[in-house]
């Protein structure tokens, strides 16, 4: 899927806030480790540079500190489903070190054409194990 498709999903799924009308979105695209590699690789807007998450965390910092564009401007990160739930934290991890405060997580499939937001986070929080141990004790015998 070209660049320009995933940017036109993204628009159509995005809900723009008054705050951020005045902002264009910085895309973060994903891709998997190259063969060989450890650690997937990003892009930034429509830069065809290959990142690491080091660099991406500073080209995202950099975009925080901008006058004109600040720590709101809203982050669409683009993620291939080939990326593991650690690789994923990783992102999410580096995105929320660099001071961005308005991001948006999608994955995207290539030959469906479809773009699912979702939002990444630990899973302890989602189903606390106090919770859990509470329900399960709780259950009828």
């Amino acid at each position: 899927m070209k660049l320009f498709q995933k940017i036109l999903f993204l628009l159509a799924a995005w809900s723009l806030c008054a705050a951020a009308a005045a902002r264009s979105p910085v895309v973060v695209d994903t891709f998997p480790p190259a063969k060989g590699a450890k650690t997937p690789q990003y892009t930034v807007d429509a830069d065809a540079r290959r990142l690491d998450s080091k660099q991406l965390g500073m080209a995202l910092a950099a975009v925080a500190k901008d006058k004109k564009r600040g720590p709101a401007t809203p982050v669409a990160v683009l993620v291939d489903p080939a990326l593991s739930l650690n690789d994923i934290d990783a992102l999410a991890r580096a995105v929320r070190l660099s001071g961005m405060k308005n991001a948006r997580y999608f994955v995207y499939q290539h030959e469906r054409a479809m773009v699912v937001e979702f939002v990444p986070g630990n899973p302890d929080n989602a189903f606390p194990r106090s919770r859990l141990d509470s329900e399960v004790m709780a259950a009828p015998k």
